[in-house]
């Protein structure tokens, strides 16, 4: 009897683990964008060209607006030729959509992006994505933090999402997720 009960537990539980597709990403049910502002650190980076480190000592500072919109302050270090030598800051405005944590990105009066808005506790971390009204795919995928690194349990948590809602394998992380350094802090406007 007891191996007959093992052997329905075993098969049931690789059963419910192989059904277990990935969701695909979404969008936060509720979300709170005076809970975000503030500076939030670039940790990791998924970007779908293999080796190509494009930026370091990068953060966003989201500033909500009474409107709902946000101003999307960005501060970083450019790579290529510039060597990760000079620190680039601007801002674009975020302005939301009927989905909940979805906005667009507007530069110049034009939608480039839309940023949506996937998971966050507020306080630690966020994962957010980026789409092209152009084009269907995830164009890049960031984890915030607002330290410049996660707890090992908060790394735990959010690989998981990403393999769970992002759909990305172990080697999809390994070949085009790229850590974010932040060895030289870009100062933020104003801060000069």
């Amino acid at each position: 009897m007891k191996v007959v009960f093992l052997i329905a537990l075993v098969v049931c539980c690789v059963k419910s683990s192989a059904t277990q597709s990935c969701k695909g990403p979404r969008t936060l049910k509720k979300f709170y964008p005076q809970r975000i502002k503030g500076r939030w650190y670039g940790l990791q980076i998924y970007w779908p060209f293999p080796g190509l480190e494009i930026w370091r000592d990068y953060s966003n500072t989201f500033t909500p607006q009474s409107n709902g919109s946000m101003i999307w302050g960005f501060d970083l270090r450019y790579g290529g030729t510039l060597n990760f030598t000079m620190c680039s800051n601007w801002t674009r405005d975020l302005v939301p959509t009927d989905t909940v944590g979805k906005y667009n990105w507007i530069l110049d009066g034009t939608a480039v992006d839309s940023l949506y808005f996937v998971r966050t506790d507020y306080k630690n971390f966020l994962i957010t994505y980026q789409k092209s009204p152009s084009f269907d795919n995830i164009r890049m995928i960031t984890i915030w933090g607002r330290k410049t690194s996660l707890s090992s349990r908060l790394k735990k948590r959010t690989k998981n999402i990403l393999a769970t809602e992002f759909c990305l394998s172990n080697d999809d992380m390994e070949t085009y997720m790229w850590i974010n350094k932040h060895e030289n802090r870009c100062p933020a406007k104003g801060e000069r």
